[in-house]
């Protein structure tokens, strides 16, 4: 992974090491732990040439200082490292934070950080430097930018730990595809105790290695691989040795600890920070957790401890608020939701007393904020009757926005909208079921080309331009098998969706079969969704009239039928075969295609297909109508882009030269008007 905290430095700065033991000419070190506009900035700072005396700190925005302060903080983790007496942690409390403010509007994109007095050398941090605009929760700046800020920083309005564990917990997914293995004789910790939250999060109770960071991705290991996020805070202990902790902490996964679990908690994904459970792992109850954590809170350090004391405290930060204390009426008319990719909201707020500032939507236990690149406001004439005369709140009532994110598609109950206000202050409603539609299973894409006309000039649209070609690839079953005939030579076609054209291709693939012989194959590709019974009867008819072996096989929607070409094959033995998409069919040279399908080495052709639009004739050679044998097929198939719609562009000849074309002899009995937003995602 690559260090984030090299761009918390502007060009032409310099950073200050935080490893104890290089060899760098300064003699300063120091490491930026937190910065938070709830808790505070904090971290460690310390000179190797007189550890025990404090240095000056300051926290600055481009180069004017806000705050200065002194170290004078217990950290026992560098007293163990370094073997003498020193207080290196520093401290800015929130209050030391309110010049800030005042800066925002001539240096709301410059980057808060913090730097000795003297050297000058910024502190080095695993949280990127936020701009001081979003860092203050002020997103009207004109080059702010959110979305370019990593999700490690805990910056906003503010730091919602619930949110922060979604964001880890969606960071840690893809490390769930790599191999882990115990390391009974050498863990990096211990899971000494759990407690079960009613909000889906895991209390934990434990040791660990010393660790800056206080937050990670994690993979929990117990019988089956479960993604995470975890954050904790340090606690001494005397039981343990020189660079071990205790660890007080929360774990937001779909794990649900028992007294028999055995479980590993991978820090990072990373096989050497394995944290280990105890077994049988003691289960607490959430008060009696409350109520530890309570009696040992003065000794935590250098960990997310206000936010983990808040988040306990307040099991209903996302219960939905009481009707009488709401204060701003609110309506969530729609949420698109396309797993991979997020959700796309629209609805409206009516706020008389506070201005909107933000909104974040939770689905499950997967935590989404809006993207301010994409929140748009508009007018809601509709809403006039609610607070007549109040033009200017009802010309901003609307809202139309994308909360990008992973949502686990298992998990998409339970909706609440949180609304933030200008003064901290933010409520939550719930989602009526109604409202959730997930994209190309309720409705189609279309319903986005509704929400944002402009979609492919958007910039959230190539990342769901792949994420609806990755959820229609992973939604795409396998081949049914109705009745499979193996056959060498065969042709493959998909059925029509229309009945009159099914009843042409059938008669058309009969024809075809008398003139080709007997140990040419026919194999029906049709729609699980469409004309299943008819295609059944008719297939029937065809297999009874013809000397041929014949074969049925469903997919779940006939326009791809392309795609499962690699399956379809492997079912019926094929090893050359022509292929006819769906509303193309074969008008002459049965005969003469099955001499060619007899050959030992097909070379790939294109059949040439005729069609005519609005009485304009033309010819076109795709992947719509083509011959080829099957091994060089299938070596070129995983080069061949995934279309939505299905796939109808070019096929590369095995012998990299222009493939060859049959003319004349097919046909395009029918159009489907492809969607305009497919053909806007496939060119993405």
């Amino acid at each position: 992974m690559a260090d984030l905290s090299t761009k918390s430095a502007a060009a032409g700065e310099r950073l200050a090491s935080a490893t104890l033991t290089d060899k760098r000419p300064e003699t300063v070190r120091g490491h930026l732990d937190r910065l938070d506009r709830l808790d505070g900035v904090s971290g460690w700072a310390l000179d190797l040439k007189q550890p025990g005396r404090p240095v000056r700190l300051q926290l600055v925005v481009d180069e004017v200082v806000v705050a200065e302060c002194e170290t004078g903080g217990k950290r026992d983790d560098l007293v163990a490292l370094l073997g003498r007496d020193t207080r290196p942690g520093f401290h800015f409390p929130p209050e030391a934070l309110a010049g800030l403010k005042a800066l925002l509007p001539d240096r709301h994109d410059k980057l808060v950080r913090v730097r000795f007095a003297e050297p000058r050398l910024v502190l080095k941090s695993k949280i990127p430097a936020p701009p001081l605009g979003l860092f203050m929760g002020h997103l009207d700046g004109p080059d702010a930018n959110p979305v370019a800020v990593t999700p490690r920083a805990p910056v906003g309005t503010a730091f919602d730990l619930l949110a922060r564990l979604s964001d880890l917990r969606t960071e840690a997914q893809p490390l769930t595809e790599q191999v882990f293995r115990p390391a009974n004789d050498r863990p990096s910790g211990r899971i000494e105790a759990a407690a079960i939250d009613d909000n889906g999060c895991v209390w934990l109770i434990g040791w660990m290695r010393r660790s800056d960071v206080v937050d990670f991705p994690v993979v929990v290991v117990d019988r089956q691989k479960i993604a995470g996020g975890f954050s904790f805070t340090h606690i001494d202990r005397e039981d343990l040795g020189p660079g071990a902790s205790g660890f007080l902490g929360v774990l937001l996964s779909d794990w649900r600890p028992a007294a028999g679990s055995e479980v590993y908690l991978y820090l990072n994904g990373d096989p050497r920070q394995q944290i280990q459970g105890l077994r049988p792992l003691r289960l607490m109850s959430k008060t009696d957790f409350f109520e530890h954590f309570s009696n040992v809170q003065a000794q935590c350090h250098t960990g997310n401890t206000q936010a983990l004391q808040r988040m306990l405290a307040s099991p209903i930060s996302w219960a939905p608020t009481p009707r009488n204390a709401l204060p701003a009426q609110v309506a969530v008319d729609e949420v698109l939701v396309l797993p991979s990719f997020g959700c796309i909201a629209t609805g409206w707020v009516l706020s008389p007393l506070k201005p909107v500032e933000s909104l974040t939507l939770k689905l499950g236990a997967t935590i989404l904020r809006a993207d301010p690149a994409s929140l748009t406001w508009k007018a809601r004439a509709d809403l006039a009757s609610i607070y007549p005369g109040c033009d200017k709140l009802i010309e901003r009532a609307g809202f139309v926005g994308v909360f990008p994110g992973v949502i686990p598609a298992t998990d998409l109950g339970g909706a609440v909208l949180k609304v933030g206000f200008g003064d901290d202050d933010s409520a939550n409603y719930a989602v009526e079921t109604q409202a959730l539609r997930r994209l190309g299973t309720a409705v189609d894409l279309n319903a986005v080309l509704r929400l944002y006309p402009a979609l492919d000039a958007e910039p959230f649209f190539p990342a769901l331009a792949k994420a609806a070609k990755q959820e229609q690839r992973e939604q795409m079953g396998p081949i049914q098998p109705y009745s499979v005939a193996p056959a060498r030579c065969c042709f493959i076609f998909a059925a029509p969706s229309d009945r009159s054209d099914l009843f042409l291709l059938i008669d058309r693939l009969s024809t075809m079969s008398r003139l080709a012989g007997p140990d040419v194959g026919v194999v029906l590709v049709g729609s699980s969704s469409a004309l299943r019974a008819e295609t059944i009867i008719l297939f029937e008819d065809l297999a009874t009239s013809v000397d041929a072996p014949c074969s049925l096989i469903f997919v779940d929607d006939g326009d791809y039928a392309f795609h499962h070409l690699p399956e379809i094959l492997k079912a019926v033995e094929a090893e050359r075969f022509l292929f006819g998409a769906r509303d193309i069919h074969v008008t002459r040279g049965g005969g003469e295609i099955s001499d060619i399908l007899r050959t030992e080495d097909v070379p790939m052709a294109y059949v040439q297909i005729e069609q005519s639009l609005l009485g304009q004739a033309s010819q076109v050679c795709s992947s719509e109508c083509f011959l080829s044998s099957t091994a060089p097929f299938l070596a070129s198939f995983p080069a061949i882009p995934f279309k939505l719609g299905g796939y109808a562009g070019d096929l590369k000849s095995p012998t990299g030269g222009p493939a060859a074309i049959i003319t004349g002899a097919a046909q395009r009995i029918g159009w489907t008007n492809t969607p305009r937003i497919l053909a806007k995602i496939n060119n993405a």
